[in-house]
């Protein structure tokens, strides 16, 4: 767990620097690795020990049967997605230092944003199709 103080002390330094955002941004990135590296570990689990093949069993086939099971179909379609969105959005925080690196005005600053912000949105919109609207 974090120690409450460590918590206090980064936090007391960022506001000392101007740069709480980058506080935040620590806390999100790291907290949402977590999160997927759990998800990523709870899903290998299930593809090792509940499949006959194990990983050469994933195929078509495989992922059929398990988004259109009447029972946990649904479960397996948001845990899925959920993967897709915590890898879309790790790699956006893990791609802005290398953005603001490479800019030359704050105005092409916040094109780069943008563009990047649809491409992030898009890709989560086409995954949530794909994953939900399959078998429909």
């Amino acid at each position: 767990m974090i120690d409450e103080t460590i918590v206090k002390q980064a936090a007391t330094r960022h506001q000392q620097s101007g740069n709480l955002i980058a506080l935040y941004r620590w806390f999100f990135t790291r907290i949402f690795v977590a999160l997927m590296s759990g998800l990523f570990v709870i899903y290998l689990l299930y593809l090792t020990f509940f499949l006959p093949d194990g990983l050469a069993g994933i195929n078509y086939a495989m992922i059929t049967t398990r988004w259109l099971d009447p029972r946990w179909g649904v479960l397996w379609r948001v845990f899925d997605w959920l993967l897709v969105v915590l890898g879309v959005v790790i790699g956006a925080q893990m791609l802005q230092p290398v953005t603001e690196m490479f800019r030359r005005s704050p105005a092409a600053g916040r094109w780069v944003n943008a563009i990047l912000n649809v491409f992030y949105v898009g890709i989560i919109l086409l995954a949530a199709q794909i994953i939900f609207g399959f078998g429909v």
